[in-house]
């Protein structure tokens, strides 16, 4: 998916439920949406090892558990 599509899927989960129940998280919303891509940083070093690294350790659920993590404890 590209990171418009992230963004607009993190914005739909949090107005269709979440901004009653959580209001004013709408942008933990859409950076946790995106936040998966991080492993963009890995074309620093050529499209392989951008290949190689993405949809790895960050796509995964422990990787996304933590980055969650991460996020909540930083806002």
């Amino acid at each position: 998916m590209e990171n418009f599509t992230h963004t607009i899927f993190g914005a739909t989960l949090y107005r269709g439920w979440f901004d009653r129940y959580v209001p004013g998280t709408l942008p933990l919303w859409l950076i946790g949406a995106n936040l998966p891509d991080i492993d963009v940083i890995a074309r620093l070093w050529g499209p392989t090892a951008y290949l190689h690294h993405h949809r790895g350790l960050s796509h995964s659920i422990l990787g996304v558990a933590l980055l969650s993590i991460t996020l909540a404890s930083i806002w």
